[in-house]
């Protein structure tokens, strides 16, 4: 492989090996390992971080090893933010894993080709290795571009990294923006992400992903998105940060082969995958029922009752005028 790969980590040791030897097999020649520190408020975690850190003696390939190993604990939205910051200071590109994303073989090597076959091209912002569609899902190529950005397993370049705003500044004048608007095929999706981002901007949701999202769509960017998954998140559980459900539909999702590819023929974005991404992936599918429920009421009660109210006052005959002797003004 070709692209250097930054590998961010933190306490989970058993899914940090399994990363680990994939990225052994692909023998990248350039690894760039961050490792946060342990939370002092947490028992036993210095010895986890500990293990995870051990893992660099293990490196039995030809590379250029570089480390971030922070000697104070950090949120988990600095953590990352920081290291790609660190990451994209020294490349021009590269592959982006978390210690819980399991990479197939041929996900490094997509990677790879994305890269290179769009360097050159401002609207493709991200490369993902994620697939969320149905299996029933069919394109002529082996990948399809979407407005979505899947971040458990990816590649960008410096030229995209660029434009990231940790904080968002862009988010109070933007949201009230005709380009805001124009993003969204319905109010389910917007009302969605309109509330996600508010979160992310008051800091009530503490991630780094929603605002990577949000600066990739403020430039018009679009996701190269394989047609099969290539990365499965095996961190689902007690120690997630986020995906603590072991149960989720997306937990340990299987990987595919999608070599030899076939490339598409247009830049567009797909809003039909778009869809089903914001249905499933997103669980746009309950808004969108708690929508129809909404509508079917509010249906109920303008034919049922508004409609009959309305029809009844419409109906009145007018009344005669009364014959008058005068009024008022005249004699």
């Amino acid at each position: 492989m070709k692209s250097p790969v930054l590998l961010i980590t933190y306490r989970r040791i058993e899914t940090t090996k399994k990363v680990f030897e994939q990225l052994r097999q692909a023998k990248p020649a350039r690894l760039y390992f961050s490792s946060n520190a342990a939370d002092p408020a947490i028992p036993d975690e210095t010895e986890k971080v500990r293990k995870v850190r051990d893992l660099l003696a293990s490196i039995d390939w030809p590379c250029d090893v570089r480390t971030l190993l922070r000697t104070d604990h950090v949120d988990v939205k600095t953590s990352v933010a920081s290291a790609i910051d660190w990451f994209f200071e020294e490349e021009t590109e590269g592959i982006v894993l978390e210690d819980d994303c399991l990479p197939h073989q041929h996900f490094f090597a997509f990677c790879d080709e994305m890269l290179d076959r769009f360097r050159n091209t401002p609207e493709v912002s991200i490369v993902s290795g994620s697939c969320f569609q149905a299996p029933s899902f069919l394109l002529d190529s082996s990948y399809y571009f979407s407005k979505y950005v899947h971040i458990w397993g990816w590649a960008t370049w410096r030229r995209t990294w660029s434009n990231y705003d940790r904080d968002m500044s862009f988010w109070p004048k933007w949201r009230e923006s005709s380009e805001w608007a124009t993003l969204f095929s319905d109010r389910v999706e917007e009302r969605y992400w309109r509330g996600r981002f508010d979160s992310a901007y008051s800091g009530e949701i503490l991630t780094w992903d929603y605002p990577l999202l949000a600066s990739v769509w403020r430039s018009g960017g679009l996701t190269v998105t394989p047609s099969v998954n290539l990365v499965s998140n095996i961190g689902f559980g007690p120690e997630g940060t986020f995906s603590k459900n072991a149960e989720s539909l997306l937990a340990s999702a299987p990987v595919h082969n999608i070599f030899p590819l076939v490339h598409a023929l247009t830049i567009q974005a797909n809003d039909r995958a778009d869809r089903f991404d914001f249905d499933f992936r997103f669980n746009g599918r309950f808004g969108r029922l708690g929508y129809r429920v909404v509508q079917g009421i509010r249906s109920i009660l303008i034919t049922r009752l508004l409609d009959p109210i309305y029809l009844f006052f419409r109906n009145l005959s007018p009344a005669s005028p009364k014959e008058k002797k005068g009024d008022g003004l005249r004699p």
